[in-house]
């Protein structure tokens, strides 16, 4: 690994150890909760972005991220989500990815992510919806679908909507992830983790790491 790539990572680890000073737990929110597929469960990773925000914010993070998993069965374990606490609470929702993996209409990953988003604000906690990185491996055409279909939805009904495609998506090849971020071209490695997680602490207005 290059000299400069090798800093950035190290500043990732420094980060996921202790960088708690970059912003102290907020009143008003006092737990986290991810929902998602591998993108979330930490694959083949030591760390993913539930363990950054966590260890930035200084609050609990409950990880329900699970490999593999479509939009349907994220809808299915929503409860068990709404279970924890404490409240108020931040629910994290990124999922998709394998819906157009397996060719699985657009629409219905759409409009499972929608009644996750209303499930949550139900029962008053702030749903905050994510796009999945950029995967030019398979689908792109899905995949920007999906994109600008959570965009219409979250500027529709007012939700945070973190996109990090412009962040991640490598220059000379669209719709790919850049390299440096890539622990394959599905998976975000940790410096790519490190992307998410700084791209929702911005979405939600909290302090992170540059």
């Amino acid at each position: 690994m290059a000299g400069g790539g090798a800093r950035r990572l190290a500043g990732v680890a420094f980060a996921v150890l202790g960088l708690a000073a970059c912003g102290r737990a907020s009143e008003d929110i006092r737990s986290v909760a991810a929902l998602g597929d591998s993108l979330t469960a930490r694959y083949r990773l030591k760390y993913s972005y539930p363990d950054l925000l966590g260890a930035w914010r200084g609050i609990r993070v409950y990880n329900f991220g699970v490999s593999g998993d479509t939009t349907a069965q994220l809808l299915e374990r929503l409860p068990g989500v709404l279970e924890t606490g404490p409240t108020p609470q931040v629910v994290i929702v990124l999922g998709g990815t394998n819906d157009i993996a397996r060719g699985l209409p657009v629409e219905g990953a759409l409009r499972n992510l929608q009644l996750i988003a209303q499930g949550v604000r139900e029962v008053g906690r702030q749903p905050v919806l994510v796009i999945p990185p950029p995967c030019g491996a398979f689908h792109l055409d899905s995949i920007q679908a999906l994109r600008a279909g959570l965009r219409d939805y979250s500027r529709r009904e007012g939700i945070v909507l973190v996109d990090p495609w412009p962040a991640m998506e490598d220059p000379a090849r669209p719709g790919w992830m850049r390299a440096e971020l890539a622990l394959d071209p599905l998976h975000p490695n940790e410096q790519g983790q490190f992307i998410l997680a700084r791209e929702i602490s911005r979405a939600l207005g909290w302090p992170s790491p540059p």
